[in-house]
């Protein structure tokens, strides 16, 4: 009886480490650990709130936001968030200036495509930065419905977006990381989109957003593009 239940603590121990070699590395995927990565989280907010010299009387806590995989400050006064997958951090305030200086810088920008390309009203940026070095960041832009009424063929279609994408990111000034992105894109070929997630700090290159470009089947076009089609 003895050896028969060593053997299955043996059996047991075994089975719960194969299951904690599986399901961890899944609940880093989307950005989570029990216990251990509220821990971290809370501490790096704390120490980015001592940092930036917000005055704050009480401890910080956190919470896991299951719908957008990260967690966030429990505190509704204060609009941050940790990211555990690349260790970055979300401060909603610095973020909202980072667009504020987007749409005076957007008045230039659009002036610097040809005629042909056709913007949308507005653009947006997320902004993280490295929850080490608060001088890192990764940006993650949204272009969304860029017209081109040039006449194309499907080879120059698709190698549309990715052109667009550089050229816009190439007018912005240095105070920008554009590491991620979202662009749609649309011709008489069709619809484009282009969707990186800035889960590095590495600026984007011409050759992976044109890699991660992708042609919109048929029944994804939405009433929009009919519509400029139609127009055009």
């Amino acid at each position: 009886m003895k050896k028969t239940g060593n053997l299955l603590k043996r059996t047991f121990g075994i089975l719960l480490i194969i299951f904690m070699l599986i399901i961890i590395p899944l609940l880093y995927k989307i950005g989570y650990l029990p216990i251990v990565g509220k821990a971290i989280a809370g501490k790096k907010l704390s120490v980015y709130v001592d940092n930036t010299q917000m005055q704050i009387n009480r401890p910080i806590k956190v919470k896991y936001d299951w719908y957008n995989n990260r967690y966030v400050c429990s505190n509704p006064s204060l609009s941050l968030s940790y990211h555990l997958q690349n260790n970055s951090i979300h401060d909603g305030m610095v973020n909202q200036q980072v667009n504020d200086k987007l749409i005076e810088d957007y008045k230039e920008i659009v002036g610097q495509f040809p005629t042909n390309i056709i913007l949308p009203e507005h653009v947006f940026i997320w902004s993280t930065i490295n929850a080490d070095d608060y001088n890192i960041k990764a940006q993650r832009l949204y272009i969304l419905e860029v017209y081109n009424t040039e006449n194309l063929s499907e080879s120059e279609s698709i190698k549309m977006p990715a052109k667009i994408a550089t050229d816009f990111i190439g007018y912005l000034d240095e105070t920008y990381n554009i590491t991620g992105i979202q662009l749609i894109y649309g011709d008489k070929n069709g619809m484009y989109d282009i969707e990186i997630r800035a889960d590095s700090f590495h600026a984007l290159e011409y050759e992976k957003l044109l890699k991660s470009t992708k042609k919109r089947s048929e029944n994804e076009l939405p009433l929009s593009y009919y519509e400029w089609l139609e127009s055009n």
